[in-house]
């Protein structure tokens, strides 16, 4: 039990630990003889963008090496200074405690919601304006505990806590319990009754540790770990189960931190026509959607105008396209890619029709759906430890799970009882591009 404890107190320019920097800094280093030891760091705001002079970066990770840094936010305090000290090319080496999970140990009759609720606690009437105060505060509290629980007792604590894998201050669920198989997990927040975040693995307590162990490096890993109070699972046969459910889950749920998945309600993308002198024609084109259709009136879905332009310029690009007959140019006369010799001439009618139109169908041909490979529904084997399940499909629509083969061959369901689904299509169509043991895929 020989790690010192550092007590730390940061001020920041904001809350956003990839935007904003540290502009002061109070650390208290505890060591197991006793000795305490205090530095502070007020950085001007003219100083570079990391900040720290490397010296004053390199007293910090010496410092922290090797101990227990204790903070009243301990992940937004470690995180800013690993971003910090990063940016100078060092790296913090230390165990993580937050001080509520100390204080619910050792006083769970005390709820210490807040600063003002622990300067409140000791009688505390000094502002808070600068980390050197809270700095102070927390040093005042630290005493207050080795006083009224011993040194000894409360050292051991802290050490027997920080020996836990850091996790978010809200969490409730024991991370340990969760198992490293395949499935989807759901985040709550503390008072929401819908998951925040849906996600799926196959190795769930590993993809769920990797949230909060990089927490430091997106924003939104960083809100979302503040914010987790409770984690569930559902464990699933296999990956492409767990796709499936996590699909579904997403756009029944619609949560917070998954956008990508929830369902759009417009889509952006490209219209093919043919003008009356019979050339193909591609347009960007914004619809609403209400529900998923097999039938491709929009070719793509992008998530903007911009995005679709952007696309569409490199087609017209590599594929010789004409911008003019692609809408990208508004003019009665030829596209000006035909007068630098891009465009060959479909303008003009004077490449033919049916060799424009050709590359036309090539350029969009990734956009298009496939066709169903099958003569008629396949069933899809996923092993696990209990046993094999088997998953139904036709004509790219999920038609359900079945856990013998002699269920499977009875299935007698209405295929177009089943609604046509993008994503249930996109992930399939994935899964059957990679390869397979023969056994896998079982044509019905």
């Amino acid at each position: 039990m020989s790690k010192s404890i550092v007590l730390a107190a940061i001020r920041t320019t904001g809350l956003k630990i990839t935007q904003d920097r540290i502009i002061e800094i109070a650390l208290s280093r505890y060591h197991p003889d006793g000795e305490r030891e205090c530095c502070s760091i007020i950085i001007p705001s003219s100083s570079p963008e990391t900040g720290l002079a490397l010296s004053e970066a390199q007293s910090i990770a010496d410092w922290c090496a090797g101990s227990i840094l204790l903070a009243w936010n301990v992940r937004l305090t470690h995180s800013f200074l690993k971003n910090t000290l990063q940016g100078q090319g060092l790296a913090i080496q230390c165990k993580q405690l937050n001080l509520d999970a100390l204080t619910l140990h050792l006083l769970p009759e005390s709820p210490l919601q807040s600063l003002e609720d622990l300067k409140a606690f000791l009688n505390w009437n000094e502002s808070l304006q600068q980390a050197i105060d809270e700095r102070d505060l927390l040093d005042a509290y630290l005493l207050y505990l080795f006083r009224r629980f011993e040194k000894g007792t409360v050292w051991e604590v802290i050490h027997g806590l920080a020996k836990r894998r850091s996790s978010p201050p809200k969490l409730k669920t024991d991370i340990s319990t969760i198992p490293n198989a395949p499935g989807v997990y759901l985040f709550y927040g503390e008072h929401s009754e819908l998951p925040i975040y849906i996600g799926k693995s196959i190795r769930l307590r590993q993809r769920i540790l990797s949230h909060f162990q990089q927490d430091h490096c997106s924003e939104k890993e960083f809100k979302m770990a503040q914010q987790v109070a409770c984690i569930k699972w559902i464990e699933t046969p296999g990956e492409l189960s767990a796709l499936l459910l996590e699909s579904k889950l997403i756009k029944e749920q619609l949560p917070l931190y998954n956008q990508k998945l929830r369902r759009k309600k417009r889509i952006v993308g490209y219209q093919l026509k043919t003008n009356v002198l019979g050339y193909l024609t591609l347009h960007i084109h914004t619809q609403m959607v209400m529900e998923d259709t097999e039938e491709e009136t929009v070719l793509g879905a992008f998530t903007s105008v911009h995005a679709a332009k952007r696309h569409l310029e490199r087609l017209i690009k590599s594929y010789q396209l004409c911008p003019k007959l692609c809408g990208l140019e508004k003019t009665n006369s030829v596209c000006f890619s035909f007068q630098l010799g891009r465009c060959l001439g479909a303008c003009n009618e004077e490449e033919g029709v049916l060799s424009y139109n050709k590359r036309v169908h090539e350029a969009v041909t990734l956009f298009k759906n496939a066709i169903w490979p099958y003569p008629g529904s396949i069933a899809i084997k996923e092993q696990h430890l209990k046993g094999a399940q088997w998953l139904l499909f036709n004509q790219w629509r999920y038609l359900g799970t079945f856990d013998n083969e002699q269920d499977l061959n009875a299935f007698t369901g209405n295929l177009h009882a089943v609604d046509w689904d993008r994503d249930t299509y996109r992930i399939l169509k994935q899964f059957l591009k990679e390869e397979r043991p023969q056994d896998e895929v079982v044509v019905l």
